[in-house]
């Protein structure tokens, strides 16, 4: 058996990570479904949302802003 040296780790911490960061990005999507309708569905309705987005960010682009970038709390 193989003693796993720190770049052996590093590599599989780095597999493992992709990994998860695909799922995330399909589970926030609404992409992660099994039915393949679903998944074009939950496509559409991101790109409608995103076409949206920047629509918005035309015609108003300081609202816009408001809405990503909260403001600062203070104490």
């Amino acid at each position: 058996m193989k003693k796993l040296t720190i770049n052996d780790i590093k590599d599989i911490l780095r597999t493992e990570l992709e990994k998860s960061k695909r799922h995330i990005q399909h589970y926030y999507l609404g992409t992660d479904r099994f039915s393949e309708t679903d998944r074009l569905k939950s496509i559409l309705n991101n790109q409608e949302q995103e076409d949206q987005f920047k629509d918005k960010l035309k015609h108003d682009y300081r609202q816009a802003l408001k809405e990503i970038i909260p403001k600062p709390i203070r104490f």
